[in-house]
C-alpha cells in the first residue's frame, strides 16, 4: 500500500524550526556540560597546586618555648621540627618578617651596647694605667727609706751624749709627729724629701722650728727647689 502526504509550505516550514530548536537544545547542552567539566578540572587542578605548594613550602614557623622562629622547605620539615619541640607552631610570612626584623634590630642595639661597654673598661683601665704610672713615677723621685733613715743617723748617731740627743730629740720628734709618723723610717715616700731637706738645714745651723708657722713656708721652699 502506497500513502502520499500532501505536506503544505506552511506546517513543512514547521517541522524544519522544530528540528532546528532540538539541534540548538543539543548543542547547548553539550557546551554547558563541556564548561562545567573544565570549572571541575580547574577546582582539581587549584586544589593540586595549593597542596603541592603546601607541601614544598616554605613553611614559617615558632617556637613559644624558646622563642626561636624560621622556616622550612616541607612539611615534612615542620612535623620532625614539631616532633623535637611541642611549642613549636606554624606562623604567616608577614609574622616571620616581622620577627626577623625584630631579632637585627635587637642584635645591633646589643652590638652598640657592646661596643660602648668595651670603650668604657678601655678608657678606665688606661687611666688606671695611667695613674699606676703616674704613681711609680712620683714613686721613683722620692729619695728611698735607706737614704732618709741615713740623714736622721747622722742627726741622732748613736754615740751622741745623752744631753745632746735629748735637745735634739726636740726636734726630731714634732717633726715626724707634723707628718703624722713616730719614727723616721715611716715617713710617706711623699714626705721623705722635705723632712731630710729640715733635718739637713738644722745640720747646717738653720734654726727651723717644725712646730710654727714659718714651717709652710719652708715645705714651699723646698718644694719649688725640688721642681
Amino acid at each position: 500500500m502506497q500513502v502520499t502526504l500532501d505536506i503544505s509550505d506552511k506546517f513543512a516550514a514547521a517541522i524544519n524550526g522544530l528540528s532546528e530548536a532540538i539541534r540548538f537544545a543539543s548543542g547547548a547542552t553539550t557546551a554547558a556540560a563541556q564548561e562545567v567539566g573544565k570549572s571541575a578540572a580547574a577546582v582539581t587542578d587549584a586544589g593540586k597546586t595549593a597542596e603541592s605548594k603546601a607541601e614544598s613550602g616554605p613553611i614559617f614557623w615558632a617556637d613559644n618555648s624558646t622563642g626561636y622562629f624560621g622556616k622550612v622547605a616541607t612539611e615534612a620539615e615542620y612535623a620532625a621540627k614539631k616532633a623535637e619541640a611541642d611549642g613549636v607552631y606554624k606562623i604567616t610570612e608577614t609574622i616571620y618578617n616581622e620577627k626577623q626584623a625584630a631579632l637585627k634590630g635587637k642584635n645591633a642595639a646589643d652590638a652598640k651596647a657592646k661596643k660602648a661597654a668595651d670603650a668604657k673598661a678601655k678608657k678606665e683601665a688606661d687611666t688606671k694605667k695611667g695613674a699606676e704610672s703616674t704613681t711609680e713615677k712620683k714613686g721613683a723621685e722620692h729619695p728611698p727609706v735607706e737614704a732618709l733613715v741615713e740623714v736622721f743617723a747622722r742627726y741622732l748617731p748613736k754615740d751622741l751624749d745623752k744631753e745632746t740627743r735629748a735637745e735634739r730629740a726636740k726636734f726630731v720628734k714634732p717633726l715626724l709627729e707634723r707628718f703624722g709618723a713616730a719614727r723616721a723610717s715611716e715617713l710617706l715616700p711623699e714626705h721623705r724629701a722635705l723632712a731630710m731637706n729640715l733635718v739637713e738645714r738644722k745640720m747646717a745651723g738653720e734654726d727651723i722650728d717644725p712646730t710654727s708657722a714659718d714651717f709652710a713656708e719652708v715645705c714651699a721652699e723646698v718644694e719649688e727647689d725640688m721642681i
